[in-house]
């Protein structure tokens, strides 16, 4: 049990909230030296989770903050071999190890039941991303960002890692469609831009940029840490210390422009279909909303409540009707969520050539409909026993 004030390693507990859905506390700490904050979930659970996040805005879509993502897990001061990442994944006792790029983050979680497993996981992480070998290795950036080739036969190509993952990305309809929604959506914002990289900007990327946006973003005083389950708190603390303790506060002011609500115009782009595949009624149709901001809790909760119930099944009441139209084959609502603001889509796939028009006001009338007619509270209640039975 921790108490308002105390300190430990240079953390100072700050505040502490009761979470009896979990059977535990969650305690906010701030390292002051460099005002670091921590997150410590504290209940009796075996399986320890450690995680450190920076908040990454990119101001382009060369996929600066992927690549560094992959970067930093080939090898550090610490543990200068090739991959690290990999070598865990073989010895350790790990019940999660993963490294995620998001459009406004980036996050490095490690779970383990093992005590000395999960020391030496949170070991592995801190110096990878603090002291990671990519900075004095251009040859690691090659790898996983880009590079050029010379084949035998004389022909220049480029090549690597996150290049690659990316074109194989951008050549599914999928990707290809919530990208260009995110584009019109979001004009102004960092959320209009691809932070896992567009393989069409990705080899303007420079080394000297590189490192220059790990040294800027990859700092202790824009890092948030979370702790979770019967961790040894002391003995992960001291070793955060060890890492962070050596930095001086930094103002990483790193502002998302907020996104006004936009009407963008209609945008054609073109997707592959398989060889030999007939090309008629392959079209899709893709709408998408500005739904709601980060701290919309509420809110956030009806739209989902609302999208299972309307949109879920083929028998509810806005999809059923889309359906029964022939106008397509099928539709998908989802969100954009885990950002600060986030939007609503609908895909409308293999829909009737030349009945586009005809298909959007469909849609449209049929929400008007159900706000008019109002929705089926049987539907509604067992949307919200699903969503109960997801938490």
């Amino acid at each position: 049990m921790l108490n308002i004030n105390d300190i430990i390693s240079g953390f100072k507990v700050i505040r502490a909230v009761d979470c009896p859905d979990v059977s535990g506390v969650l305690y906010e700490l701030v390292y002051e030296k460099c005002r670091t904050t921590l997150y410590y979930l504290e209940r009796d659970d075996e399986n320890k989770s450690f995680a450190i996040t920076f908040k990454t805005v990119p101001t382009d879509s060369t996929g600066v903050f992927h690549i560094i993502e992959h970067s930093v897990l080939c090898g550090s001061e610490k543990f200068p071999v090739k991959e690290p990442f990999v070598e865990l994944l073989k010895g350790s006792l790990n019940t999660f190890l993963n490294a995620l790029t998001f459009p406004d983050k980036t996050m490095y979680p490690v779970a383990s039941r093992n005590d000395k497993d999960f020391h030496n996981l949170m070991d592995v992480y801190l110096d990878a991303v603090f002291n990671p070998a990519m900075k004095k290795n251009e040859k690691i950036f090659m790898q996983e960002g880009w590079r050029l080739e010379v084949s035998p036969e004389g022909k220049l190509s480029t090549n690597g890692v996150v290049l690659n993952e990316m074109r194989g990305a951008y050549s599914s309809a999928d990707e290809l469609e919530s990208g260009e929604m995110m584009k019109l959506l979001y004009p102004d914002s960092t959320y209009g831009l691809d932070s896992g990289g567009n393989p069409e900007n990705i080899t303007d990327l420079t080394y000297e940029n590189f490192t220059r946006m790990h040294d800027k973003f990859y700092h202790p005083s824009n890092a948030t840490v979370f702790l979770d389950g019967s961790v040894d708190l002391e003995s992960a603390l001291s070793l955060i210390e060890s890492y962070i303790g050596k930095y001086e506060y930094r103002e990483c002011n790193f502002e998302i422009a907020s996104q006004s609500p936009v009407c963008p115009e209609k945008k054609y782009i073109n997707y592959e279909i398989n060889e030999g595949e007939d090309k008629e009624d392959k079209s899709r149709l893709s709408l998408g909303f500005m739904a709601y901001r980060y701290n919309e809790r509420a809110r956030a909760a009806a739209v989902g409540i609302l999208i299972d119930s309307l949109f879920e099944s083929n028998e509810s009441p806005v999809k059923k009707k889309i359906i029964d139209s022939s106008l397509c084959e099928d539709m998908d609502v989802f969100t954009c969520d885990a950002i600060m603001e986030n939007s609503i889509g609908v895909s409308f796939r293999n829909v009737k050539d030349g009945r586009e028009d005809e298909l959007k006001a469909l849609f449209f009338d049929t929400v008007r409909d159900v706000l008019s007619s109002g929705i089926d509270k049987e539907l509604l209640f067992a949307s919200l026993n699903s969503a109960e039975f997801k938490m």
